[in-house]
């Protein structure tokens, strides 16, 4: 049976995309190390659309102001799915890692609860990627 993740992005579209396959967890990466006791133990999920999805639960430990998550843990997790999107992109064992990385904070991430992140690929050549993604 196909699993299927809803997608929620900032101008309130719902999509049902296909889950093709799931990334590997490492142990201590602080993004996606199971071991981590301090990580966000974060899950990728390859989607059927070439995008990557990470879904994970932040905790208390995560936050800046009560009840919202930290900037740079919000920082840490885009630019991770967005480079996880570079192995979807391409089937390979490709690794990189970022020269350049921007973001712009439209509103807090909460705590206590499942968050999701999406990213992709939109530009590359021989040496480079390019990519965007949402929290």
């Amino acid at each position: 049976m196909p699993i299927f993740l809803t997608i929620q992005n900032p101008r309130i579209i719902v999509l049902k995309v296909k889950v093709t396959g799931k990334q590997p967890n490492s142990k201590m990466c602080f993004v996606c190390g199971l071991e981590n006791k301090f990580g966000l133990k974060s899950r990728f999920y390859q989607l059927e659309n070439n995008e990557i999805m990470a879904v994970f639960n932040p905790l208390e430990e995560h936050q800046s102001y009560p009840g919202r998550l930290h900037g740079g843990i919000s920082a840490a997790i885009l630019d991770e799915t967005i480079g996880r999107a570079v192995m979807n992109h391409n089937d390979s064992d490709i690794w990189g890692v970022t020269v350049d990385f921007s973001m712009k904070f439209r509103k807090p991430v909460p705590l206590n609860e499942e968050i999701r992140v999406v990213g992709r690929v939109t530009r590359e050549n021989k040496r480079t990627f390019e990519g965007t993604g949402e929290i």
